[in-house]
């Protein structure tokens, strides 16, 4: 559980005005990372030599588009199985069981993006629950987090107790606790070991090197916590709670970071006055995940995410220390449940909220949520009175699949964002560009009114962006949609560009734009009979073979067909009947595409008899 003492609003304000003003002065800097490639444990001897300095931009000078909206979720103590036959039902394997079969989008297949890669989260176990029975038999316990290991999810260390007070332990104590859980979770695991006797000598049976990362129970850590992480080989921590400082509003929450100067989002805390938050010294290498606020949709946007009330004033009545200008709340179910005591669309749509407003028009800064997988299971269905078990579940599983749907986002353990920091990758590095539908050369005449769409399509899912050039007078396109709309003012014969774009490549086309001046309508209709005419003489003399007609007969009547239906068409026009002329036209479409074998003698009849039928739309109801 977690709580986060309130502080008043205008009381940080003073603070941060008049002693830490210079607080973000350049802390936007980025550094070479040092040379280590890999995450460390005992066994690998990482020697802390990476350097990330504490920046609000994404690394290496990447823009926010070019990043992955990275998504972890940590799930802490996990001390109920929900194992068949463990008397709960939910809880971890319950969500072991959801997750299993989910994929990241495709994107470009970039493996140093995670594209396509399998959904996995990280779990901070608390040792003691493998070894002495709180909620549930420990050897079932066993079996779940063994479950969790051997389908990839990562696993993390939450001490050996879960006792509280973490801000006062000496570094024994540390030591005692963090080394403890390195050994408990690592010991071998016995998949026949019987329930009611939990032996101490077995355990999930965890990769001790791949054991990496740390959260302290209830957030409470010290100094002497960071040391002794380093003393044991971790490579992270994600205690420390960012995002608090008042200019910080969930759109530029900072990257992770390295402790070599220590942590300014922990200064914040402890200038703010929170509670047992005393200052840290420098941690070189040992990287900070750290937990950022969630934010409370604020009123013009709670329609949005389908609520039609205030979500903020109710946390407010609540929580009496939660600042309703900011919407801030920590990242954890606890407090979004006990403390604020939302419901499952409010709880929602504060996931949905937060993770779109870094998503769409922040820095993109990684999304992660604390969670604990006990409080999906039905031992703990009194937990929270407003919002049941299943809710709960429905609440993850929702969420999940709301960010899944965004091409953008890996949902990713903790040690994987580490990772990709050490060597970014730009998001669709190897993008292929737009598939786009060149229209054909266009004529029309000056005041004709036009309305048709550019098609384009895409592979990795991104929206498309269109633009053009030398469109002609009196035209415009519409950039999210390809939709080229408008009344031609001025006769001209152009060249015109097309260009569409994905987040990383574009496609150009160019056609060709004949726009005349307006005629008298006879004309035109004259005109066009003469053209629908000569068209039925092309017609005539083409080789009977290009016909599917089973007999020379059969062939001959297609061609008959067709050639009867353009000389009528033609007739039409000189009769001054452009919609009977049109009737024609489009039976003949339909003979060419049903009876004729494809060739190029049939592409380009297809082309000119397209090309009469708008022209002839546009003689209709003309006074002839």
């Amino acid at each position: 559980m977690f709580h986060v003492a309130g502080c008043i609003y205008k009381q940080i304000m003073k603070l941060m005005i008049t002693n830490n003003s210079n607080l973000f002065a350049n802390l936007s800097s980025i550094a070479l990372l040092g040379s280590s490639l890999f995450i460390a444990t005992p066994g690998l001897a990482y020697n802390y030599s990476d350097n990330q300095p504490y920046s609000q931009s994404p690394p290496q000078d990447l823009s926010p588009n070019q990043v992955p909206m990275f998504v972890s979720i940590g799930f802490d103590d996990n001390g109920i199985s929900g194992v068949s036959g463990s008397g709960g039902t939910g809880g971890l394997t319950w969500f072991l069981n959801f997750i299993r079969t989910k994929h990241n989008p495709n994107g470009a297949g970039n493996a140093a993006t995670y594209d396509g890669s399998p959904v996995r989260v990280t779990f901070f176990n608390t040792a003691e629950y493998s070894t002495d029975w709180h909620n549930d038999d420990p050897v079932y316990i066993k079996q779940a987090w063994h479950t969790a290991f051997v389908d990839g999810h990562e696993i993390g260390n939450h001490t050996v107790s879960h006792s509280p007070g973490g801000s006062n332990f000496t570094l024994a104590k540390w030591n005692t606790e963090i080394a403890n859980t390195q050994t408990h979770l690592s010991k071998p695991f016995d998949p026949n070991e019987p329930l009611g006797n939990a032996n101490p000598a077995t355990g999930m049976g965890a990769d001790i090197t791949k054991l990496t990362g740390f959260r302290s129970p209830f957030l409470e850590y010290n100094n002497n916590t960071f040391i002794a992480l380093k003393q044991n080989g971790l490579t992270y921590d994600t205690s420390i709670e960012e995002g608090w400082h008042y200019l910080m509003d969930g759109t530029n929450y900072p990257w992770p970071y390295t402790l070599n100067s220590g942590s300014p989002g922990h200064q914040v805390m402890v200038d703010y006055a929170f509670p047992n938050k005393t200052p840290i010294s420098s941690h070189s290498g040992l990287w900070e995940l750290g937990v950022t606020p969630l934010i409370i949709p604020p009123d013009n946007k709670t329609a949005t995410y389908g609520i039609n009330y205030s979500i903020r004033n109710k946390v407010k009545n609540n929580i009496p220390w939660f600042e309703v200008a900011s919407g801030k709340i920590t990242a954890f179910d606890w407090n979004l449940w006990t403390d604020a005591k939302l419901n499952k669309a409010e709880t929602l749509a504060t996931l949905k909220y937060t993770l779109d407003l870094r998503r769409e028009n922040g820095n993109r800064a990684p999304f992660m949520l604390g969670a604990h997988t006990d409080y999906f299971n039905s031992k703990k269905a009194s937990l929270a009175s407003q919002i049941t078990v299943k809710e709960r579940q429905e609440v993850i599983e929702e969420f999940i699949t709301y960010a899944l749907s965004k091409p953008e986002v890996r949902i990713v353990p903790f040690k994987s964002i580490i990772n990709w920091m050490r060597s970014p990758s730009p998001l669709n590095e190897s993008l292929p560009p737009p598939n786009i539908t060149n229209p054909g050369n266009k004529t029309n005449v000056v005041n004709d009114v036009i309305n048709f769409t550019i098609q384009a399509t895409d592979s990795t899912g991104f929206p498309l962006t269109f633009s053009s050039n030398n469109l002609p007078s009196g035209l415009s396109i519409n950039a999210n949609t390809g939709v080229i709309s408008g009344t031609l003012t001025t006769a001209r014969n152009q060249t015109v560009t097309i260009t569409v774009s994905n987040t990383k490549k574009s496609s150009t086309i160019n056609f060709s734009w004949l726009v005349t001046e307006l005629i008298d309508p006879w004309e035109a209709i004259v005109a066009l009979g003469l053209a629908i005419n000569d068209l039925q003489e092309y017609n005539d003399s083409l080789n009977l073979t290009l016909f599917t007609g089973s007999t020379w007969q059969e062939q001959l009547a297609s061609l008959d067909k067709i050639s009867a239906d353009l000389f009528g068409a033609a007739m039409d026009c000189w009769n001054g009947k452009p919609d009977l002329a049109i009737t024609k036209l489009n039976r003949v479409l339909g003979y060419i595409n049903q009876e004729m074998l494809p060739s190029a003698d049939r592409s380009s009849l297809i082309k000119e008899v397209k090309n009469y039928i708008p022209r002839l739309k546009a003689l209709v109801g003309a006074n002839f």
